[in-house]
């Protein structure tokens, strides 16, 4: 069976969401694998490989993903997500939420300058709030293309 050039991206987007959201939400691919019924290789492969080795059908992959706030078509489940971002994820979480076309965004530091803060509302219902590298710099974030700036 031949994979389409739209179900490539669609793994790889998946992939990079599930590599993201398990680091943000500081969840182990053991305890994912174990309350989904598959392996916890299957789901490193899927992740390390950007979607390309796949031994986990596309169904359970999307309820792993909805289950850590992700819905179908590649969106935040509405609601306030608190994340701890550290230097490795940055970039995944510019590049993800670039695809998800947020609507206004801000990092900033608190106070003494020892953390660093993203506040990014993707649309009206939802918002996310990621704790930052301190290395950034003060940035007011008015387009998309300018997330990537924080890099």
């Amino acid at each position: 069976m031949k994979v389409t050039d739209k179900e490539r991206e669609a793994s790889a987007e998946m992939a990079a969401w599930l590599g993201f959201l398990r680091k943000a939400k500081r969840v182990t691919l053991q305890s994912i694998a174990e309350t989904h019924g598959t392996h916890r290789g299957n789901l490193s492969a899927f992740i390390s490989s950007k979607g390309t080795t796949r031994n986990v059908s596309m169904d359970k992959l999307r309820m792993v993903l909805f289950d850590l706030g992700l819905l179908d078509g590649g969106m935040l489940a509405p609601g306030l997500h608190r994340w701890e971002v550290d230097d490795e994820m940055v970039d995944s979480l510019c590049e993800l939420l670039n695809k998800s076309a947020f609507e206004r965004g801000y990092v900033f530091r608190l106070g003494n300058g020892l953390r660093a803060f993203a506040v990014v509302q993707v649309c009206e219902a939802n918002a996310l709030v990621e704790s930052l590298p301190v290395d950034l710099s003060l940035i007011h974030l008015s387009e998309p293309t300018s997330l990537l700036s924080i890099a």
